[in-house]
């Protein structure tokens, strides 16, 4: 889906810019061993990875691909599903209160079976997690007519 790759990806270039800079200095130093190419291999992925990640929608369910695991949800399983504000590693699980990061970036919930489950890889801006929203919802009613997006936000 457009714009559900944009937060990892920039999660990820942002800390590999630190990491980077930092590897950077310790290879001027000390030049290259085999912990150097590691860390740089390591950066690597994860950059890579951040470009697949993202929210996949098909005529037979929704994908969500996170940092790890790539879970797919066919549309009869899911019975509810919203856009809810962001709470994951970036600010302890939603502990700490920044209003800016919190009021601009928000995450995407899905209600499988019973369970409502929570997918912070998925963290986009509003207009993103709107597109989102609108997507499942036209997905949803086509699967079953009739059923409504629950929750608030």
């Amino acid at each position: 889906m457009p714009g559900t790759r944009i937060g990892p990806i920039a999660i990820a270039l942002s800390f590999v810019a630190v990491f980077g800079a930092g590897l950077a200095v310790s290879i001027v130093a000390f030049g290259w061993d085999a912990s150097h190419v590691g860390i740089a291999v390591g950066l690597a992925l994860w950059v890579v990875r951040a470009c697949t990640m993202g929210v996949l929608t098909s005529a037979r369910g929704i994908t969500v691909r996170s940092w790890l695991f790539t879970r797919t949800y066919l549309w009869d399983r899911v019975h509810g599903y919203n856009t809810e504000p962001y709470s994951g590693t970036l600010n302890g699980f939603g502990t700490s209160y920044d209003p800016v990061f919190r009021r601009r970036t928000r995450m995407l919930t899905l209600r499988v079976d019973r369970r409502w489950r929570e997918f912070p890889s998925t963290i986009c801006s509003r207009p993103t997690a709107k597109r989102i929203r609108d997507e499942v919802e036209g997905r949803l009613r086509e699967h079953e007519p009739g059923r409504e997006r629950i929750g608030g936000a």
